[in-house]
């Protein structure tokens, strides 16, 4: 749990999370959408099958695009360079005893 504070506090606090959380709540509401029309589409396999298909192909195409915006936005955030940065620092300032007992 508290890796997740940590992660939160280093990306601007609450807004990051509330962004976070509203990409994955639409995500779902998206999945949940596609297995409606497929449930839809196997009751009724005849019925206009080509509308089937392409509202699965665009709901598809949506969840990849929401995927994509997720991980931009998780790029984008600070947190990857602070974490990096914490590791650098531990590295560096680490005793010299634990390089000189722990082979390489």
């Amino acid at each position: 749990m508290d890796s997740f504070k940590i992660y939160i506090k280093r990306n601007n606090g609450a807004p990051f999370a509330a962004v976070i959380i509203l990409f994955i709540v639409f995500l779902s509401y998206v999945t949940f959408l596609t297995q409606l029309i497929l449930n839809s589409w196997a009751l009724h396999p005849h019925h206009r099958s080509n509308f089937y298909l392409y509202l699965q192909m665009a709901l598809n195409i949506i969840k990849g695009l929401i995927t994509l915006l997720l991980a931009k936005v998780l790029m984008a955030s600070r947190l990857f360079q602070s974490v990096h940065d914490d590791m650098i620092k531990s590295l560096l300032f680490s005793p010299l005893s634990y390089f000189e007992k722990t082979p390489s």
